[in-house]
């Protein structure tokens, strides 16, 4: 079940949406910044100043995160990969994607650009950070110094070898490339994972018990559970995946018809728009010299043909050579065919053998009612 949000924004096809907790946390931080880490660590400032740098840390958090699920939602987007939205939640971000990558090449470059994303950030704070050091104390000095830590922070947590974690995805393909088995992968980085979880969740507990930092404990408590689970999904995606078979290819020569009526290539244009065009309301014919198959004619053919000079015209004409036509096979999966149709806006396709001999002819029509049929049967 999706969190619910609020949109706030759209970057290209890509909703950005903040769930509603991150509003609440939005605030927190801000608050815990102006009223406690900011006085603190930084004095001889006012407290409205304090406050426009609690507000900007805050900012500053939502960008870095921000920022870094659209790194990870570009580079899906370039390798052919759907993004539906990006959405902000308590914990961070994530960029849902419709389907998976398709191979360790992409999951790796998909997963290392949010790291460094970051680290890019990083080091534009930096610059910033450098071009103010004299002035140590300065709010906008002390905001870069907190851009910096931030983002270093999101970096190496986000780097850590467990599933979800953009390490843990590292690792994955780095062992799917390897082992060329994505499931195997996915089994490891999952039990990289628990092992990851469960220490996030005894260092929480151990920093409520002796620390009494009841904040960071929850949250690390929180954070290992999310990996626990996401760990989990992980797996039983795995364990499903050999149950689910894949559709069975449908082939040209299971849908064309075989008995196909070919034309003389001597036959006058006249000749063969009545006798055969208009009688068998095909727009595609093959064309022969005796029982030899040499070219093909359509109707696109025929209308580019003054109609004054069809009755001087024959087939050879104006078909199109043999040799010429990129016909498919018998073997071709029918959806191919059906794009190719679509490609040139074909009403039929003629399916020919190795060496050029005829096999038969797909319809179009044929192809959409075999669909329709599949659909209503669900079969």
């Amino acid at each position: 079940m999706k969190a619910k949000g609020v949109r706030i924004c759209r970057i290209g096809d890509v909703d950005v949406i903040v769930d509603y907790s991150w509003i609440v946390i939005f605030f927190l931080l801000a608050y815990s910044m102006a009223e406690t880490v900011f006085p603190e660590m930084y004095k001889d400032h006012e407290r409205p100043v304090y406050w426009l740098m609690g507000i900007s840390a805050s900012v500053l958090a939502f960008v870095s995160i921000l920022i870094h699920e659209l790194a990870h939602s570009w580079v899906s987007i370039k390798r052919g990969i759907k993004i539906t939205s990006v959405r902000l939640f308590i914990f961070g971000g994530t960029a849902e994607a419709a389907s998976e990558p398709k191979d360790g090449r992409d999951e790796f470059l998909i997963a290392l650009v949010g790291p460094a994303a970051n680290v890019l950030m990083c080091v534009l704070s930096g610059f910033v950070f450098i071009s103010m050091m004299e002035h140590t104390n300065h709010p906008v000095t002390i905001i870069a110094q907190w851009a910096i830590v931030t983002n270093i922070v999101i970096a190496f947590f986000n780097l850590a070898p467990g599933f979800p974690l953009d390490g843990g995805r590292v690792l994955r393909a780095f062992l799917w490339d390897h082992w060329n088995d994505m499931a195997r992968a996915t089994r490891v980085v999952s039990r990289v994972g628990d092992v990851i979880a469960v220490f996030l969740i005894v260092f929480g507990a151990l920093q409520m018990i002796f620390y009494q930092s009841l904040l960071s404990g929850i949250w690390l408590i929180c954070i290992g559970f999310l990996m626990k689970r996401a760990s989990s999904g992980a797996l039983q995606a795995v364990a499903a995946a050999p149950k689910r078979e894949p559709p069975p290819r449908v082939l040209a020569r299971e849908l064309m018809k075989k008995n196909v009526v070919g034309v003389d290539w001597l036959v006058p244009v006249n000749q063969f728009v009545e006798d055969y065009m208009r009688r068998y309301l095909f727009t595609e014919f093959p064309v022969f010299n005796r029982d030899e198959i040499v070219g093909v004619v359509t109707l696109a053919d025929v209308s580019g043909v003054a109609e004054k000079l069809r009755d001087f015209k024959q087939v050879r004409d104006i078909m199109t050579p043999i040799e010429q036509f990129a016909a498919p096979r018998p073997d071709d999966d029918v959806d191919s065919v059906f794009e190719k149709m679509l490609e040139i806006d074909a009403d039929s396709m003629l399916i020919l053998e190795e060496g050029g001999r005829l096999a038969g002819i797909l319809l179009r029509r044929d192809i959409a009612n075999y669909t329709q049929i599949k659909m209503i049967l669900k079969q």
